[in-house]
């Protein structure tokens, strides 16, 4: 073949759909697109003897609204692909918005484009004497067009919800021609400008030889003899599939053309020197082992797959629902040990649990191994072994029941069990009740250098870190925690967590940076400051950074238009639009100039002139007829006519609004 799929898709798609195609190259290296319009020129010959003419890019433009292609070829490396147009939210559009072309119209194009490519392949092929050549350029004309349908049929239903389009018309063309792709006789009436093959039976797959009797379901045909020869050579039966085109002809394919004496020329041969493997002691009325004969047991037939158990490879093995296979035998065994061990006939692992197998062994795979007999046998077992472990159980309750150690309390002289009791770390016991009262007494007397073991002649120090525990589990909670603040409070080692709401307390040792500790919460601090953990700083080198990462956010955030209320309330200021009056309202209520920050009821009484110096819509001293007089509605006004003063308000002085409220 002189041109692979592509080549006939640029030569066909032009003349079929009557409109330019514009092609994407890929370049293998470096990865550039370059895009190609096919069919520019005006006229072009068909393969026809009449001349069609091909619209060019201009004239779609001017005829449609969009300029754009009706049909994308990507070519990839090794591969092109149809590009169907979307839009936005991911529908498919019309090929083009002109209404001019129907439905039908666009099935039967997309039909001619199919035609042609395989007529111009079976115009090639006929000629050719060369079967090798024959089958290496019909699985790659084949492979390349399948590669370009199936996406296509795939972008076509991948949203259900879209609206009905013309694309959506494809889908029955789509399907028809998938199902058919590999069939070369098509029934019934061809085009007129089709070749006709000469009719004959079809040719093997595997010999290039006629009268060919068996049609797999791919429509490749096969004598039975290479059949049989083909089977016997492949490492899996299982895994039989057609060469040209890699489908898995079935168990049910090969049953019924292969026949008995084919199937039995699949099993792998016996040798006999060989002996079978030894089987495990196994409990009494099991079964013997089975014969290496036929049995029918899902498409296992002379699999060349050890036995996950025994890893032996002689006779027929069953598959079992995860895939692995074993020896009937094997599987038996294995249950009938299992069972032994957990005392239960269900819920056993699969025997290819070591193999990476995590499900349990079904119904289906212990049919027709475990027999009735069996069964009843595997009853008796579990129950036999319930009995005999709930005599233990009972003996050993009553030796726990009849030995009983006591001691003798050294606080209250009285005899006790040993289990209830409480054991300090030096190894003296003491009742609960009496250990309790004694450690009371001593934390509401505040004695706590009497915080020792009570034995006479011990004096072990309960003082510690090592013993704190104990206390949490004798004393009541009111008085557990009355003796840790008694113990912390003097203690320079001792630092409370400064998160908010956190009661922790952390113990430094020697050594700690106390820049960063860490609460058994998860709180991070520093012992020395509020300024949060910094370790490999001091507490004032890190007061000067956030000082100055402070002042670098509010440069950063009044350069992005951002201002401060001036009266600092917790709504904090707020974002001007360029259209928006400079006479503003924060969200606290107070209404301020935007471009000075002064309260705006200043300059509203008198007559909108007593701005900043700053401000753009200050009144400079020069200008003003006469002085300020007292105006009743003036802020300022009032509060000095409320301090005694009796001049009205002055003129408003820069203050560095907005950098000086930022603190």
């Amino acid at each position: 073949m002189q041109k692979d799929a592509a080549d006939h898709v640029q030569w066909v798609c032009p003349r079929v759909l009557q409109t330019v195609v514009r092609i994407c190259m890929v370049d293998r290296e470096t990865a550039r697109c370059t895009f190609v319009d096919y069919g520019q020129e005006q006229h072009v010959p068909s393969r026809s003897s009449d001349a069609r003419c091909v619209p060019t890019a201009a004239q779609l433009a001017a005829a449609a609204p969009s300029s754009m292609p009706e049909i994308f070829l990507l070519l990839k490396p090794g591969h092109y692909d149809i590009l169907v147009p979307r839009d936005k939210s991911l529908r498919l559009l019309r090929p083009e918005d002109s209404k001019t072309q129907e439905f039908g119209e666009l099935c039967a194009s997309f039909r001619a484009v199919i035609r042609c490519l395989e007529e111009r392949l079976v115009h090639e092929l006929v000629s050719r004497s060369d079967r090798k050549e024959f089958e290496k350029d019909l699985d790659l004309f084949h492979g390349q067009l399948i590669s370009v349908l199936e996406p296509l049929h795939k972008m076509l239903q991948v949203s259900p919800q879209a609206e009905i389009s013309a694309m959506r018309a494809l889908l029955p063309s789509l399907d028809d021609f998938l199902q058919n792709v590999q069939r070369q006789e098509v029934s019934g009436p061809r085009p007129k400008h089709a070749v006709r093959r000469p009719e004959r039976r079809p040719d093997c797959c595997i010999c290039i030889k006629h009268d060919a009797e068996i049609t797999a379901k791919c429509g490749c045909s096969y004598h039975r003899s290479c059949l049989e020869n083909y089977a016997r050579s492949s490492t899996s039966w299982s895994q039989l599939a057609c060469k040209l085109h890699r489908r898995i002809f079935g168990h049910d394919f090969l049953m019924s053309h292969l026949g008995d004496a084919g199937i039995k020329a699949l099993l792998p041969p016996k040798s006999p020197t060989s002996s079978p493997p030894k089987r495990p002691p196994g409990l009494p009325g099991q079964l013997p082992a089975l014969p290496g004969s036929r049995i029918l047991q899902s498409g296992n037939l002379g699999a060349l797959v050890p036995c996950v158990i025994c890893f032996g490879e002689d006779g027929v093995l069953k598959t079992l629902h995860c895939g692995f296979k074993a020896h009937v035998h094997c599987l038996k065994d294995f249950w009938f040990q299992k069972v032994s061990t957990l005392c239960r006939l269900t819920d056993i692992r699969c025997p290819a649990e070591l193999a990476g197998c995590a499900s349990m062994l079904l119904e289906g795979d212990l049919r027709d191994v475990i027999t009735p007999q069996d069964l009843q046998l595997a009853e008796r077992t579990v129950q036999e072994l319930d009995e005999r472990n709930q005599r233990l159980i009972e003996e050993l309750k009553r030796q726990s029941e009849e030995y009983r150690p006591t001691f003798r309390c050294a606080i209250c002289l009285v005899d006790h069990e040993v289990e209830g009791c409480c054991t300090l770390p030096c190894q003296h016991r003491f009742c609960f009740e009496s250990l309790q009262y004694h450690f009371d007494l001593i934390v509401r007397e505040r004695r706590l250098s009497k915080l020792t073991c009570p034995a006479e002649g011990c004096g072990y120090n309960l003082r510690s870190e090592d013993s704190i525990h104990i206390f949490q589990q004798c004393l009541p909670e009111d008085s557990y925690f009355k003796l840790l603040e008694f113990l912390t409070c003097d203690d320079p080692r001792i630092v409370d967590c400064r998160a908010l709401g956190c009661e922790e307390r952390v113990f430094c040792d020697e050594g700690d940076d106390f820049a960063d500790l860490a609460c058994p919460k998860g709180h991070r601090f520093c012992a020395k400051c509020d300024c949060g953990p910094h370790p490999l700083l001091s507490c004032s080198a890190r007061r000067s950074q956030m000082e100055q990462e402070k002042s670098e956010v509010w440069s950063q955030v009044l350069l992005m238009g951002w201002k401060p209320c001036p009266r600092k309330c917790r709504f904090g200021g707020g974002y001007k639009s360029q259209e928006e009056c400079d006479h503003v309202t924060c969200e606290c209520g107070h209404e301020f100039c935007w471009d000075c920050g002064i309260d705006r009821r200043i300059p509203l009484a008198h007559d909108n002139r007593w701005h900043k110096p700053s401000c753009r819509y200050f009144t400079n001293f020069d200008e003003v007829a006469e002085l300020p007089k007292f105006e009743a509605n003036c802020p300022e006004c009032q509060r000095r006519a409320a301090h005694g003063e009796a001049q009205p308000c002055c003129f408003p002085e820069d203050d560095g609004y907005p950098h000086s409220y930022l603190n």
